[in-house]
């Protein structure tokens, strides 16, 4: 069952590291097509031409004989019916555009606030309580001191090269 849907088991006990034997790939059997689906002979004229080959990456993929022997088919197109408008002008006339009825705004009349004042009223702010703070005892170090940072080891002193000379 499982060779036939193509898999090839081998059943080993667990843990061994023996190097896989190495075992011939079945061949799968063609199955054969449904009767609709039968190659249609290919006729005797054309059998030197059933053979597939690749093009060239440049150039044209028929030849210049395939290209003459093929006519495009002449494709009947409908004529545009439709007006075209100038640049610029609008695209609707002025029986296209609907027109909404506009809103009934109410007149109401509205009071500027003088610069800085509140604008609301004490009765609609809102009373947050202040946030509850840990009382911490701590101490801050005095300005410049240190801070345990890790200091870097001074530069080495640059090599002695006194007693070297450059010779002709």
């Amino acid at each position: 069952m499982l060779l036939q849907a193509g898999a090839l088991v081998e059943v080993r006990p667990a843990g061994t590291l023996n190097a896989p034997v190495a075992r011939p790939k079945p061949t799968p059997k063609p199955r054969p097509a449904p009767a609709e689906q039968q190659p249609q002979p290919v006729p005797a004229q054309t059998q030197a031409q059933a053979g597939l080959s690749l093009a060239p990456m440049e150039g044209n993929l028929l030849s210049d004989a395939e290209r003459a022997s093929a006519r495009p088919e002449a494709i009947a197109v409908a004529p545009l019916n439709a007006d075209l408008r100038p640049v610029g002008e609008r695209l609707l006339d002025e029986s296209e555009i609907e027109r909404s009825q506009p809103l009934a705004v109410p007149d109401v009349e509205f009071d500027l606030a003088e610069v800085g004042a509140d604008i609301i009223e004490a009765a609609y702010r809102a009373q947050e309580a202040p946030p509850a703070v840990a009382d911490l005892e701590v101490d801050l170090a005095p300005a410049g001191s240190d801070l345990g940072e890790i200091k870097r080891p001074p530069a080495p002193p640059a090599p002695d090269t006194s007693g070297l000379s450059l010779a002709d």
